[in-house]
């Protein structure tokens, strides 16, 4: 065949004589036929992605769905705790790539919850979900190289683990790469770097505690108020408020909260977050005192009367540290 032989007038040869040319009508549509041609295979096209997208959808929704049901079992929410019913569900997330199933599976062979105990299951389940860059798995596996457990010791691995883990806010990863740093293990010594990934855990594990406080005073609770309105006051795990602790050590004091009394009280002393008022002030030591003579009665203790009882004037605050544990109840 000749197929594209050019004629005289320019134009190419049809070989093919059935096949006419079309009239000029047609020609001057063929532009626009086109287009709709193109418009209909683009939206052939985007039906095609919907449709798989949808698909995708619907996947990811029945993974979730199989790993909040190992969660239900797991924490006997709705039904009875079942860690065998929970394992199971966690394994069909996790072996369709749920990250979080994953490391919640590794959990089960670590405790022998469910399924018998297993370090290297853990390990495996745990390395699925760290290379999908989960934080906690991440940090997890670290601790299993830094033990040798399920997995030969490495403090190299460890720390690379680590790394990951505290780069994405992880407090207890940052700790551990801190104490890395500090005693030079599995990286070279740097009590520079030490002290930077330290301070960076303490700081979320004070946001942390922030948050967690404030569920428990937004419930009503004493402590949590006198807790949450000392961190306002010494802006640890919250910007520094004094108007705030002031609220939260005045709702506090309301529910017969000696320490909060007491410290309701230095605010007033001090005129911070509220317009300075001895009177006041003397009210609030009035309260505090009365409130510890209380439980001394109460307890019948021989203990002598604590420093604060007589409030002297200059007096310091108690912040939350000086109550021993950081979590609120409950």
């Amino acid at each position: 065949m000749n197929e594209g032989r050019p004629l005289n007038n320019g134009e190419k040869h049809n070989d093919f004589p059935l096949v006419r040319r079309p009239s000029s009508a047609v020609e001057k549509a063929a532009p626009g036929a086109k287009r709709i041609w193109s418009g209909m295979v683009g939206d052939m096209r985007d039906l095609a992605r919907k449709t798989a997208s949808k698909e995708v959808r619907v996947a990811d929704t029945q993974l979730e769905n199989w790993y909040r049901t190992g969660e239900k079992y797991y924490f006997g929410q709705g039904v009875p705790q079942d860690y065998t019913e929970a394992a199971k569900w966690f394994r069909k997330a996790a072996e369709q790539g749920h990250a979080r199933a994953q490391y919640n599976l590794g959990c089960c062979y670590r405790d022998g919850e469910g399924v018998a105990q297993d370090y290297v299951e853990a390990v495996k389940w745990y390395h699925k979900a760290a290379e999908q860059n989960h934080a906690e798995s991440q940090y997890a596996l670290g601790e299993y190289y830094w033990r040798g457990e399920g997995v030969p010791q490495n403090m190299m691995e460890a720390v690379l683990w680590y790394r990951k883990a505290a780069e994405q806010g992880d407090a207890d990863a940052q700790y551990r790469l801190g104490l890395c740093y500090g005693d030079g293990q599995g990286v070279v010594k740097n009590e520079v770097e030490a002290l930077k990934w330290c301070e960076k855990a303490r700081e979320k594990w004070r946001i942390e505690a922030a948050q967690r406080c404030r569920k428990a005073a937004e419930r009503g609770n004493a402590d949590a108020q006198f807790d949450l309105g000392s961190m306002y006051d010494t802006g640890q795990g919250v910007p520094q408020d004094y108007v705030e602790a002031v609220k939260w050590y005045r709702k506090a004091a309301e529910q017969n909260n000696a320490k909060a009394q007491h410290n309701l009280g230095c605010c007033y002393r001090d005129g911070q977050g509220v317009e300075k008022d001895e009177v006041e002030a003397e009210r609030w030591f009035d309260k505090a005192r009365e409130k510890w003579r209380k439980d001394v009665e109460d307890i019948e203790s021989r203990e002598p009367p604590p420093w604060w009882l007589n409030a002297p004037p200059g007096a310091p605050r108690f912040n939350a540290e000086d109550i021993g544990s950081r979590e609120p109840p409950p």
